[in-house]
């Protein structure tokens, strides 16, 4: 990410957390699929964790319309929302495309002290080494 005014340490911190958080997803679906000899095939493994993954997206969602519900003076000043762009799979890799949405609601440039920035990552996992 580059410098933008008015964004940056707080909303890498926020990124490394998401994927933090969605490798911890990834771990527990392939955990699971080890578990007790099951096998599943990769396709099977790669929709459990695309079911898994947009539960933690709706999770965050959800909490993001909460706060877009408040009056901008309520709002914390700072907030996020994630939208999961794709997940695709082939052998032992794994790609995940994620949107982040930024909101900054003390920027001290906007007019209206409101300010949106929007950024993307795409994740690599090797399944068998990185997870």
């Amino acid at each position: 990410m580059g410098i933008i005014f008015g964004f940056g340490r707080n909303e890498e911190e926020v990124k490394n957390i998401v994927y933090k958080d969605i490798k911890k997803i990834v771990k527990a679906v392939i955990e699971e699929n080890n578990k007790n000899g099951k096998v599943e095939y990769f396709s099977q493994i790669i929709n459990s964790i695309k079911e898994k993954i947009s539960e933690y997206e709706q999770k965050i969602l959800k909490k993001y319309t909460r706060i877009e519900e408040k009056p901008i003076e309520e709002r914390p000043k700072r907030y996020f929302n994630i939208l999961v762009r794709s997940i695709e799979g082939s052998c032992c890799y794994l790609f995940i495309l994620v949107e982040f949405t930024f909101i900054n609601t003390r920027h001290p440039l906007s007019q209206d002290g409101i300010a949106a920035f929007y950024d993307e990552e795409c994740w690599h996992f090797k399944l068998d080494e990185d997870i």
